[in-house]
């Protein structure tokens, strides 16, 4: 086995180490197949006999499912995969995070206990929401840099994105929208 081999399934492992991380149409066949017809199928096209042209295509798919172009597309198909795993659970975590800072702020910062008397102090509260909400923001910019990069990959290997992307891009959206309504 040559380390290139040996380096892809130690990414295979590392990827599915939280589940198996899938998305519909993210497997090598697939992908080349329609890779070669987004990318060589104007040039194909141009080639009268039928036989010629499904030639030429058969051999720029052997390329890329069996040749050099092989280690190209499973990089993609491997960023892709760990890019929207990453976004999924990095997501998930932030949106519960953000539901749990919002709903603090309404449980008091002290609690008054018989006669003694207390008060809060409304800065310590403002403080502790503007360091949760810069802390939110950041790992929601990360987000948006694995689904950014997922998306890049996406377009280098004229992979379709599915609903699933589509879906946490909007999650995005939401989340930041609700970690912008902490008060600070």
């Amino acid at each position: 086995m040559s380390s290139t081999e040996e380096a892809f399934e130690e990414m295979d492992e590392l990827i599915n180490s939280d589940g198996t991380v899938s998305l519909p149409g993210l497997e090598l066949d697939p992908v080349v197949e329609h890779f070669v017809d987004e990318k060589y199928g104007s040039q194909l096209s141009e080639i009268k006999e039928e036989e010629e042209r499904k030639k030429m295509r058969d051999k720029w798919i052997k390329y890329y499912k069996e040749g050099e172009g092989k280690q190209t597309i499973k990089m993609e198909i491997n960023n892709i995969k760990a890019m929207y795993g990453a976004a999924k659970d990095q997501l998930q975590f932030v949106t519960e995070a953000a539901a749990s800072s919002v709903a603090s702020n309404a449980i008091p910062a002290v609690i008054t206990v018989g006669t003694a008397t207390s008060t809060a102090n409304p800065a310590y509260a403002l403080i502790e929401n503007k360091t949760k909400k810069n802390q939110l923001l950041a790992m929601l910019k990360q987000v948006g840099a694995f689904l950014v990069s997922l998306l890049k990959s996406a377009v280098e290997i004229a992979f379709a994105v599915p609903a699933a992307v589509i879906n946490l891009i909007k999650t995005l959206t939401t989340a930041k929208k609700t970690v912008n309504s902490i008060p600070v």
